[in-house]
């Protein structure tokens, strides 16, 4: 079952403020100034909205693809293009200038390397945005807690990033994607980079 603050966006938006201490609006914020002369913005679980109002707000056209009804629901009523989708089974993404995902690739562990191919096939350029210091690695009730509160359907997510196993994926993606890597930026607990040819 997945975890409550996937059912609620208001409870969703308090937990990602408690992570970010109050700046979940200026990660997005910050994801949003590497989208520069882009026209079409594809993003992948995108959860909430920012990220498709700061696109609206730079006449950029933008497209979420989730697997929460919900999540989609609510971008709908917004006006947003957006479709209920698990991106791990579709063997294509729609096409776009730009293709971002931020905060969910640790879902995908086990199938990253073939998610980021589908990503790079989809658009030039990919941004992934992925927490790498995470209060659900550490031990006891705080980490357990963490842990609970990012589960999916598939149940609690245990698995993290760190800095150095994120960077070795994305140096393995660019190798079997034959794009350059770049490091973009670092936010809070965020480090962002970008696969572009």
């Amino acid at each position: 079952m997945a975890s409550l603050i996937y059912s609620s966006l208001p409870l969703y938006r308090l937990m990602m403020n408690l992570l970010y201490t109050g700046s979940y609006k200026g990660r997005m914020k910050q994801l949003s100034l590497l989208l520069q002369e882009q026209q079409h913005c594809l993003e992948l679980c995108f959860g909430d909205t920012i990220l498709a109002s700061i696109c609206k707000q730079k006449n950029m056209a933008w497209t979420g693809l989730d697997i929460n009804n919900y999540f989609v629901h609510c971008a709908l009523k917004r006006g947003y293009e957006a479709k209920q989708a698990d991106v791990a089974q579709l063997t294509t993404l729609p096409i776009a200038d730009v293709c971002v995902m931020a905060g969910s690739l640790y879902h995908f562990n086990e199938n990253a390397l073939s998610l980021i191919t589908k990503m790079t096939t989809s658009a030039p350029r990919v941004i992934i945005c992925e927490p790498v210091h995470n209060l659900s690695s550490r031990k006891g009730l705080l980490g357990w807690f963490a842990r609970r509160s990012a589960g999916t359907s598939a149940g609690p997510a245990h698995f993290r990033y760190t800095r150095e196993s994120f960077l070795c994926l994305m140096e393995s993606a660019a190798l079997a994607t034959r794009r350059k890597l770049t490091i973009e930026n670092e936010f809070k607990k965020d480090l962002t980079v970008s696969l572009h040819l």
